[in-house]
């Protein structure tokens, strides 16, 4: 049985597949319902339509993002001089030989 957890501002939090018995099982922390169906969180989300007398969702739907919605969840991009790079000792080595080769010319 496919499955959609969300939270109460509509944002889906996790989404997948499981046995119709472990199905309620799903949504787990605090704040967290479950609905059948198959998102993609990067550009669903969920309508919640109505709630019941405790306060729970009752009716909810799943609606697309807006370009806006899913612009404002992009990851802010890290400028290049920032990024860090995986180096093995022996190519860091011989960085450090070149760059004294060129401090030190023969």
């Amino acid at each position: 049985m496919k499955y959609i957890i969300y939270n109460l501002d509509g944002k889906i939090l996790r989404h997948g597949n499981c046995q119709t018995i472990m199905f309620e099982r799903q949504a787990h922390g605090e704040n967290e319902f479950v609905v059948e169906g198959e998102a993609d969180d990067a550009v669903d989300k969920i309508e919640i339509e109505e709630f019941d007398d405790k306060g729970k969702p009752k009716k909810v739907k799943l609606k697309k993002k807006t370009s806006e919605e899913i612009e404002a969840e992009r990851p802010p991009e890290i400028p290049e001089e920032d990024m860090s790079v995986m180096l093995s000792k022996k190519e860091y080595q011989s960085i450090l030989d070149r760059l004294e080769a060129l401090e030190n010319p023969v």
